[in-house]
């Protein structure tokens, strides 16, 4: 393992940990203070702010780390990978905005939350963390994360109190991003040469064009991950909102640690595309078993725990997340094998567009199949509907490469790892 993976893994690990400690700290008293609805309510201002950034982001974190992972070498084009990947990011503000004020009337109704969302989006644009993944640089997101985070646990602890605070315990939330994301950019901004050459609108609105398959994915697996609390919240209410975002944040904390594996995995398979392509074969087949053993057992503990995990994390209150939770254990290995299918093999391998295919056809299938099983089941048929949907993704990933990249898993000629 070279000096810069194993760099970036234990600098993913560190990060990974901070987000199941300072949980474990602030969702107990989230959940206590605000109560199920009240919970509920601050989960949906979470998604749906998460959800709007992501039209800031455009998928550029997939694209231009990969970029970056190719010319990290040849400083002018550095320099203007940079640049106009944040000229964008300001580009697509406006749109972003105006989407914001949309989610608020409609689904929010609390305009405190846009004026606050704002700050979250302009913290996206500013958030540069894809050019020190492509410099394969993780030790200096996880610092500047770590202390966003540290800052927002903090003044959590020190500031909310009851139902009146989940505004604020929403803009904690949201300054604790944007102070990471202001000290990424102004780390990335020192590690890029100066630009030689004027940026055009004409660039700009190519990257946009460009770009659009990498926003594809990250969108719709987005809605799909952050909707199911939504969707259950207006099927049966704000309280079965609050109790399956308990058990869905709980099992996502356990997915962040693959995550971040996959951060640190994916510029170093994008540099060996052009580097050695059957060195490349190889160490995408070695980190592909590591990361499917490891989430099948993390599985397996998550589902024989979920009782004592939802009594000390979300209290008695959430009881009924319990069997919510053993049902979401399920998506660790799911989630894990189609991200390593789609991010880490096809991607890199220029499959991008058929991976944006599958995961639309993902999304449709989840929201057809959310509603229907949620009117019957409440917020366990949403769960179950999670879980045939990361199924169906995975079948269609999995036939994907056959077709097209049989070498991976060594079923077909190709390159020989």
């Amino acid at each position: 393992m070279s000096h810069s993976l194993r760099s970036n893994l234990t600098a993913g690990m560190i990060v990974q940990a901070s987000n199941l400690v300072l949980p474990l700290l602030t969702i107990p008293l989230l959940a206590r203070s605000f109560a199920t609805d009240g919970f509920g309510r601050y989960v949906i201002a979470v998604a749906a702010t998460t959800y709007v950034c992501l039209v800031v982001e455009w998928g550029l974190t997939i694209s231009a780390a990969r970029t970056v992972a190719h010319h990290r070498d040849v400083p002018d084009k550095l320099a203007e990978t940079f640049w106009v990947n944040i000229a964008t990011r300001f580009m697509l503000l406006g749109p972003a905005a105006a989407i914001l004020v949309f989610v608020d009337f409609f689904f929010v109704r609390d305009f405190n939350f846009s004026a606050v969302a704002i700050l979250a989006l302009l913290g996206t644009a500013i958030n540069t963390d894809w050019l020190l993944l492509g410099l394969e640089r993780g030790r200096d997101i996880a610092t500047r994360v770590l202390l966003g985070r540290l800052v927002t646990t903090l003044l959590v602890f020190g500031l909310v109190r009851g139902r009146s605070d989940i505004i604020l315990a929403f803009s904690l939330w949201v300054t604790g991003g944007f102070i990471s994301s202001l000290l990424i950019f102004i780390s990335s901004k020192r590690r890029v040469p100066p630009l030689n050459s004027a940026i055009t609108m004409a660039s700009v609105f190519k990257n946009i064009a460009d770009q659009r398959h990498s926003f594809t994915i990250r969108a719709a697996a987005l809605l799909y991950a952050i909707s199911a609390p939504i969707i259950a919240g207006a099927v049966t209410g704000p309280g079965a909102a609050g109790l399956y975002g308990g058990a869905d944040r709980i099992a996502r904390a356990a997915l962040g640690f693959f995550g971040q594996i996959s951060n640190a995995v994916t510029p170093r398979t994008n540099y060996l595309f052009r580097a050695s392509p059957s060195e490349m074969i190889r160490f995408m087949r070695i980190s592909a078993t590591v990361q499917i053993v490891v989430a099948s057992v993390c599985c397996i503990f998550i589902f024989v725990a979920a009782p004592l995990l939802v009594r000390y994390i979300l209290g008695v209150p959430f009881v009924d997340s319990v069997e919510l939770l053993k049902v979401l254990s399920g998506l660790v290995p799911l989630v894990v094998i189609n991200n390593i299918l789609g991010v880490q093999f096809l991607v890199p391998l220029g499959s991008e567009k058929q991976v944006a295919r599958s995961t639309l056809f993902t999304l449709l299938a989840f929201l057809i199949g959310s509603f229907l099983l949620g009117l019957q089941f409440g917020a366990f048929g949403v769960a179950i509907a999670t879980i045939l949907a990361e199924m169906f993704c995975l079948s269609l990933l999995m036939s994907t490469l056959l077709r097209l990249h049989p070498e991976v898993l060594g079923t077909g000629k190709g390159w020989q790892a």
